[in-house]
């Protein structure tokens, strides 16, 4: 047996060389950062409150909800109104934080984006079916794809359909 390195070896030392320095960069970056605090460590009391009295339909809404102010002047808003009944917790989280689904309604780029698209992506179909035709009639409109796709697709037996070609699998 020869103590030559091949090239090969050579390649994987380097490849197990590097990832050895860059998991050593990690754990040393790691070791120095704190942890980020959960809403239960940032919010404790109020978070408290906004789980027990159920003001959400699930637990994950008020984890998911966005600060409008720092954790601390939140806290100290909080400590200060002292809501006492559900429906008055609810209405200072409602002020203090943006809640996904129920108070983040403003519209962004994105929302902007999609409501102008949003003609151009929906179709109703004309058509009446003709004899032979693979289109499937649809009476109710219907969102395309967009882009190159102008036709609803649709999976039968395991292979898709386009309405138009029958087969393809684009």
């Amino acid at each position: 047996m020869s103590n030559k390195t091949t090239p090969r070896g050579t390649a994987l030392r380097l490849r197990l060389a590097s990832a050895l320095v860059v998991t050593s960069i990690c754990v040393a970056l790691c070791a120095n950062t704190a942890p980020v605090p959960s809403p239960a460590d940032q919010y404790g009391a109020l978070f408290s409150d906004v789980q027990e009295n159920k003001i959400f339909e699930d637990g994950k809404t008020f984890v998911d909800a966005v600060p409008r102010t720092d954790p601390a002047t939140i806290m100290r808003k909080f400590e200060a109104a002292k809501p006492t009944t559900p429906q008055e917790l609810r209405a200072f989280v409602l002020a203090e934080f943006i809640v996904p689904g129920i108070n983040d309604t403003a519209p962004t780029e994105m929302r902007a984006h999609i409501k102008a698209l949003w003609p151009q992506l929906v179709r109703r179909d004309a058509q009446t079916p003709r004899a032979g035709d693979s289109a499937i009639h649809l009476e109710q409109p219907y969102v395309v794809p967009g882009g190159r796709f102008r036709e609803m697709y649709y999976w039968v037996g395991g292979r898709l359909y386009d309405g138009v070609r029958q087969g393809s699998t684009e």
